[in-house]
């Protein structure tokens, strides 16, 4: 499922679509403006690997770049969710390479405890590391499984 690889960007979406639906039932948009926000949203939705290769990332980096820039939405914070995302895909891709990590709890329980030494060194909110990391480790499971 699409949300799994960047729930970021998919549950913004669905909102936005849902928005959009919402506003059609209510009238407050006619056909020919909601089919040009659709269309819209599609191009969008065609473009995230570009998006993110504009940024400096691949497609596996870039939910990861996501997640950071809604916890620390400030453009002060741009240089460090750049150099946080590339610190954390880069520790994961290099702990990923085990074969079936994704299966192995000591191998995922090294991941973390290496995810939250790092989120911890950040800007990343105290009270949010552990959240952040599961977040972090879920996405993981998707973009670095072996």
């Amino acid at each position: 499922m699409k949300l799994e690889e960047n729930p970021v960007y998919y549950t913004s979406l669905k909102e936005k679509l849902e928005q959009l639906i919402e506003a059609r039932r209510k009238k407050m948009m006619d056909i020919a403006e909601l089919v040009e926000k659709l269309r819209s949203m599609v191009n969008d939705m065609r473009n995230v690997n570009q998006q993110a290769q504009n940024l400096g990332f691949t497609r596996e980096q870039y939910p990861f770049y996501q997640l950071f820039q809604q916890l620390l939405p400030d453009e002060e914070h741009k240089d460090t969710i750049d150099a946080l995302t590339h610190l954390v895909t880069d520790m994961i891709a290099e702990e990923s390479q085990v074969i079936d990590w994704v299966n192995k709890e000591d191998v995922k329980r090294e991941m973390r405890k290496k995810i939250k030494k790092q989120l911890r060194a950040s800007v990343i909110p105290k009270d949010q590391i552990e959240n952040v990391t599961q977040q972090i480790m879920s996405l993981a499971m998707v973009h670095y499984k072996r």
